[in-house]
């Protein structure tokens, strides 16, 4: 597995206690070669907005829908280093969802180069007792999962994609700014085979940090249900020597929560994102990477 970190050298991105998640029928945690096919997968140089599109998943449970996308959570140093998986999603998701078990809907290509989903199911409780972690603040929920043979094959995403505020500095972010978005919006696809779909919006809100404080951002575009817990990012430019080279960064900026309501009751057709900054010390609360 390769980590797209194709965008962590020309990109300087943008940007839940737990136990170990399950996905059937992968035990719970992540062993010795998991860890090394995500390592891999690190190394690989992928076109951003097809990154982003490869790690995110459409995520249903018996009365919900959502969306979730991975990261590679880093442990070890030098030829030492790995990479664990983590499924990030707004905290309402997986709350709102009744039972113990949700499905996550994997896709995996072929030899011929076509692509097909795979439906593993998770487990998000013990009883009543949730597995993921959740941050206490907002609406965002990690877990560590394994995924089924054959999925990610492409590539996934470092955490180091996740902007923190000096990072949003260095982007020279504000309001105005465009920002994508994937997700699965009433559950639909892009294509058959699971691929979510890519929208759009300005940036609708003000200030932006700091982010301890802002904890979200507006971004002028409607939510359905099953946009929840995609990535929010952009594509930022940089210097190559002497010239400028446009829009081949990735930073994700935050993952889409739900729609600004105007009195408990009017939708205003804007997205409530949560900042990236607290997606990662959501992460930072789980066990650490190399303990199962």
């Amino acid at each position: 597995m390769k980590m797209y970190t194709v965008m962590l050298t020309n990109l300087t991105l943008c940007g839940c206690v737990t136990f170990a998640a399950q996905t059937n029928p992968r035990p719970a945690g992540a062993d010795v070669t998991e860890h090394t096919k995500v390592e891999d997968q690190v190394n690989a140089q992928l076109e951003p907005n097809t990154a982003v599109m490869e790690s995110t998943f459409k995520i249903v449970g018996p009365n919900s829908i959502g969306s979730g996308f991975i990261v590679g959570r880093p442990f070890g140093s030098g030829s030492a280093l790995r990479y664990r998986y983590v499924l990030v999603t707004a905290a309402h998701v997986f709350a709102d969802t009744v039972g113990e078990f949700v499905d996550v809907v994997y896709r995996r290509q072929n030899a011929s180069g076509t692509w097909g989903s795979v439906t593993a199911q998770l487990r998000i409780r013990q009883g009543i007792v949730p597995l993921w972690t959740q941050h206490p603040q907002a609406d965002v929920a990690v877990m560590y999962v394994s995924v089924p043979d054959g999925v990610m094959s492409g590539g996934v995403l470092s955490t180091e994609v996740l902007a923190d505020d000096a990072k949003l500095r260095s982007y020279g972010i504000h309001p105005g700014d465009e920002v994508s978005c994937v997700g699965f919006p009433m559950g639909a696809e892009s294509k058959p085979s699971g691929f979510p779909i890519l929208r759009t919006g300005k940036i609708a809100s003000y200030p932006l940090l700091p982010t301890i404080e802002t904890k979200y951002f507006l971004i002028d575009f409607p939510v359905f249900p099953g946009n929840s817990g995609g990535p929010a990012y952009i594509l930022y430019g940089g210097m190559r020597g002497n010239q400028l080279v446009l829009g081949t960064g990735l930073g994700i900026v935050g993952l889409v929560s739900r729609e600004q309501i105007f009195a408990n009751r009017i939708p205003l057709g804007i997205a409530e994102v949560v900042h990236a900054t607290l997606i990662s010390a959501t992460i930072s609360q789980l066990p650490a990477p190399d303990q199962n």
